[in-house]
């Protein structure tokens, strides 16, 4: 006080001075609710009793702060019409009482003007939000019982009032304590935490849409004692008790089963005639064969499935669906209607992003570069634009997520897991995400450099970086094909000499860079399925039911047309044929390809998308992260069977007929035997036709003769079948 009287004495201007806020020193002192002061700067210079600082807080939002209740008494003597002023955020003297924690003033301020109490600020905010002490909190819930219900509470003042042992009378606000229905639970302590669990029955399990409040608490201590409180089976018998859990299962299985049914209704055959139970493993045996760099070409098209799981999944990160998604799916869908036509299209959905030929190289490479500029440049403005909420061009979740994640991501480390703690303490969820964001703009790169090196027709590089001529030597294939249906098992395939290559007999188990076996592509597609479920828990767990039954339904159809093919009860017989004869069966073939198809690159964009939403800890998206990788890669496989081995122009002329005659016999005794009734000369001389194509293209070329005690005879049991079947007709 001495030194204040001292300085206006030097210097009694300086009573009307100014700072960088607007503030004069009768601000300052009412902020530090100094009384004596106060009157001293009120004596020497009265007309700065109203004067307001750049935020437009007057003298009694300081003196609210500092919750002085002499002080705002002495204000309202002198100025008492400057009470109900409010600031540049609609903030009253009500807000800044219930922030400083003192009753007293709350109290006074009641009585001198009550109508300011449910007075709302800018962004929608009451004075129960503003309150820092359970007494404030009490009293403002004696003179409005509904008041905390506009915006929530701090979980703090929540849990420590309604779960101290004495609850509120208010039984909404003990129920809301309970589910912890308030804000800032991640600032929760372990005394807050031992209050909620013991005297609230709060669940060690607890997570929303943002994530398990055991991954998201700031304070370290209280984090590790809510993890040893929780327990995995509580959160597993916590989402199952969730209705909309079932809602979403049961819907997506429904409407699995109902597209399944219907396919199955369209598109149901008979049998395959034994001739051709192992024509499609004799085809891909072949097209591996003559295959140039097989490995080199499946790089290319798990590439070009990441370049679309980039612009059709991970692109709705920052952009808004609305526009993004028919832009990037018509650039998709156009050009291949255009080389394929709908009806392929329609057939086989996969040849929209695989690129076929030089036009369909020259389309995505116009398309990778438009949509790739696109996403950068807004992405450039999200990083350096402070004004880009209203923006239509960008996701409006992403707005919304985008800070919780950060804060969030950056606190979860990946040595948390118990599997992981060799891993450094600096791995965070955040640098996991960064490395994916990375590696797909590294992928889309590459792609386009790769694209560019097929599109130039004078570029110096090594043949294998260029996609093979689709037409070469197809007669010479279907030769090939011809003789490996001779063989009776698989030591016959060795004598197939004309192929560039050994026809690789399938093994059982095999090493990976040796093509794998039979029971190893069974445990990775398990190992994808299993995945695949774990995302759709995840999504179940973190309550977001839209990704978990869109997941569910790609899983639940996928898993349908595999048991319709072959049931696993068979799956043990249908692997050992196979290896005896060397070749894969067609429905052993079909069972496989069938997790590797169209559901699974749907599967890969899904996750792609929504492990931003729905991974809240490292671990977790590392394993997101892991699915889609294992998706894409499975799915690669079968971009490269249907692009680049030409399996369909290498099956013999006699098999497509016959292939043909099969189906219409199925589709005729499916529809009776009176339906399509044609005379019976005419049947006949079809049955000799297709007899005669086929039996010379199976005894024209004699086998060589096998070693002694080879298992397999000199005469396939197809040509001498076929010889019988003339015979007789």
């Amino acid at each position: 006080m001495e030194i204040v009287q001292r300085l206006l004495a030097a210097w009694p201007a300086g009573a009307q001075e100014r700072d960088y806020r607007g503030q004069v020193p009768l601000h300052r002192a009412c902020l530090n609710g100094s009384v004596p002061v106060a009157q001293v700067l009120l004596e020497k210079w009265p007309e700065g009793l109203k004067l307001v600082d750049l935020n437009d807080m007057t003298v009694f939002h300081y003196a609210a702060q500092s919750g002085s209740v002499e002080l705002v008494q002495l204000l309202l003597q002198e100025w008492p019409e400057g009470l109900k002023l409010v600031d540049l955020n609609d903030e009253t003297v009500f807000h800044c009482a219930a922030r400083s924690g003192s009753v007293e003033l709350v109290r006074l301020l009641l009585q001198e003007w009550p109508a300011g109490l449910k007075l709302l600020t800018t962004y929608r905010w009451t004075v129960f939000q503003f309150a820092d002490s359970v007494e404030v909190l009490r009293l403002l819930l004696q003179e409005w019982p509904d008041g905390w219900k506009a915006q929530g509470l701090d979980c703090r003042l929540m849990v420590e009032m309604a779960c101290n042992g004495s609850k509120v009378e208010i039984q909404s606000f003990n129920e809301a304590a309970a589910d912890l229905k308030c804000f800032n639970a991640v600032r929760l302590s372990k005394w807050h935490l031992e209050l909620w669990l013991d005297n609230c029955d709060g669940k060690a399990i607890w997570r929303d849409v943002h994530g398990a409040l055991a991954d998201r608490l700031k304070d370290q201590e209280a984090k590790d004692y809510l993890r040893s409180r929780a327990r995995v089976g509580d959160l597993i018998v916590e989402t199952l008790a969730d209705g909309r859990t079932w809602a979403a299962l049961i819907g997506a299985t429904s409407a699995a089963l109902l597209v399944v049914g219907l396919e199955r209704c369209k598109g149901q055959v008979g049998a395959s005639p034994e001739n051709l139970e192992f024509l499609d493993g004799a085809k891909l045996a072949v097209g591996k064969a003559f295959a140039q760099c097989l490995w080199l070409l499946r790089l290319f098209r798990w590439l070009e499935i990441l370049a679309a799981v980039c612009f059709l999944g991970m692109a709705l990160l920052f952009m808004n669906w609305a526009w993004w998604m028919p832009l990037s799916v018509l650039s998709y869908v156009l050009p291949a209607v255009g080389i394929h036509g709908v009806r392929k299209l329609i057939r086989t959905p996969a040849l929209a992003i695989m690129t076929k030929g030089t036009s369909a190289q020259v389309a995505a490479f116009i398309r990778a570069v438009v949509l790739l500029g696109i996403l950068l440049g807004i992405v450039i403005v999200i990083l350096f634009s402070s004004n880009t909420r209203q923006s239509p061009l960008l996701n409006p979740l992403f707005e919304e997520w985008g800070g919780a994640k950060g804060s969030q991501w950056g606190e979860s480390r990946l040595s948390d897991h118990w599997l992981f703690r060799w891993v450094p303490e600096d791995v965070t969820a955040m640098g996991i995400f960064g490395v994916c964001l990375l590696f797909f703009l590294g992928s889309l790169c590459f792609y386009l450099v790769w694209l560019l090196c097929c599109i130039l027709p004078d570029c110096c590089l090594w043949p294998c970086w260029r996609t093979p001529p689709q037409h070469e030597q197809t007669s010479i294939k279907q030769q090939v094909v011809r003789d490996v249906l001779q063989t009776c098992c698989r030591e016959d395939l060795q004598y197939v000499h004309d192929a560039p290559r050994k026809i690789a007999a399938i093994k059982k188990v095999d090493w990976p860079w040796q093509g794998g076996g039979l029971w190893t592509h069974v445990a990775l597609m398990m190992l994808d399925v299993g995945l695949d479920i774990n995302t759709v828990f995840t999504f179940l767990s973190g309550q977001h039911y839209w990704f978990a039954a869109v997941m569910t339904f790609l899983v639940v159809r996928s898993t349908l047309k595999q048991l319709s093919i072959l049931s696993p009860w068979h799956l043990s017989k249908a692997v050992q044929r196979s290896v005896d004869r060397g070749l894969l069966r067609k429905d052993l073939l079909d069972f496989l390809e069938e997790e590797k198809r169209s559901e699974s690159f749907f599967c890969a964009c899904v996750t792609a998308y929504s492990m931003f939403f729905a991974a809240q800890t490292a671990i977790q998206l590392l394993v997101q992260f892991g699915s889609l990788l294992l998706g894409t890669i499975l799915f690669s496989g079968y971009a490269v069977q249907l692009c680049d081995l030409d399996l369909e122009e290498i099956t013999p002329p006699e098999f497509c007929q016959e292939r043909s005659n099969a189906g219409q016999n199925a589709e005729v005794a499916e529809k009776g035997p009176d339906a399509h009734e044609a005379p019976r000369e005419e049947a006949a001389t079809k049955e000799l036709v297709v007899a005669v194509n086929v039996v010379p293209s199976l005894v024209k070329r004699p086998l060589v003769p096998a070693p002694p005690g080879d298992p397999c005879e000199y005469q396939s049991p197809e040509a001498t079948e076929a010889m019988e079947h003339v015979q007789s007709i």
